[in-house]
């Protein structure tokens, strides 16, 4: 059995395959994105979403199961693209921490089975080996699969602005309004407001995190989210920060933000 963790390759459209822990077995290849999420998390497959409770607290996250199934399809391109015969694919989702409560609808199905706490996975990996199907990785397969994907592994931390020649202050900086997409709104009310539409949102600011995660980098102080989001309180940014979970180094004006994990 091969593991690798937190791999990029090459996918279609000069993107990059972002996956979670590929488990190679004889007879399949399975895909393992770990989430530590914490609190209650419970599936609403109708708007493709999930949503936790965390100390009288919700918020809506992305559905990992489709985050995980996106990862697999770009496997299996990426499989088909260098020539590798068809491997069966499998995936999981774990859940690192083991006070997290789990809900979903019986008939959402691929939650019930998929999602599980990390305990679980060494069962679950068990239970697939025992099913019937060929031997299609031997060592020597496994192997040159192994070499390949460590050598195309590639991390996404391209300079945005340096490859399209864009200049840093031409970037249109400020919360975008969900409603109607203009940039601009204002802070207030434990939320932002939309000066054009009037729309609300307690949670605009984490697209704005995102966008400039993805423009510059996803290393930043205090200072310089709240220059791009348009506010003065650093507090308010290090809430936001805490809320999200966001992973910090270093203490007081040495302090930065790691914004990866928000581009998951």
């Amino acid at each position: 059995m091969c593991c690798f963790t937190g791999l990029e390759t090459d996918r279609p459209a000069g993107t990059t395959l972002s996956g979670g822990y590929p488990f190679h077995y004889a007879k399949f290849i399975t895909i393992i994105e770990a989430k530590n999420y914490a609190g209650t998390i419970e599936f609403k497959p109708e708007f493709n979403e999930l949503i936790q409770t965390k100390e009288g607290k919700q918020k809506g996250i992305k559905d990992p199961i489709t985050q995980v199934k996106r990862q697999m399809q770009h496997l299996d391109f990426w499989l088909r693209q260098h020539h590798y015969p068809s491997i069966p694919l499998r995936y999981f989702t774990t859940i690192s921490n083991p006070t997290t409560i789990i809900k979903a609808p019986s008939s959402y199905k691929d939650a019930l089975e998929k999602v599980i706490h990390v305990e679980q996975i060494n069962t679950k990996l068990l239970e697939l080996d025992k099913t019937k199907g060929d031997v299609l990785l031997n060592n020597e397969l496994m192997i040159k699969i192994a070499q390949q994907v460590l050598a195309k592994n590639e991390t996404y931390d391209k300079d945005v602005l340096e490859h399209y020649k864009i200049e840093r202050a031409d970037i249109i900086t400020g919360v975008c309004c969900p409603e109607c997409s203009k940039p601009g709104m204002k802070r207030g009310y434990g939320g932002w407001i939309c000066p054009v539409c009037k729309k609300y949102s307690d949670d605009a600011h984490v697209e704005a995190f995102c966008e400039y995660a993805l423009l510059f980098g996803s290393r930043s102080t205090n200072r310089q989210l709240r220059a791009f989001l348009g506010i003065n309180s650093r507090e308010v940014v290090a809430k936001m920060m805490d809320d999200l979970e966001v992973k910090r180094v270093g203490e007081k004006k040495g302090r930065v933000y790691m914004l990866d994990r928000l581009l998951e």
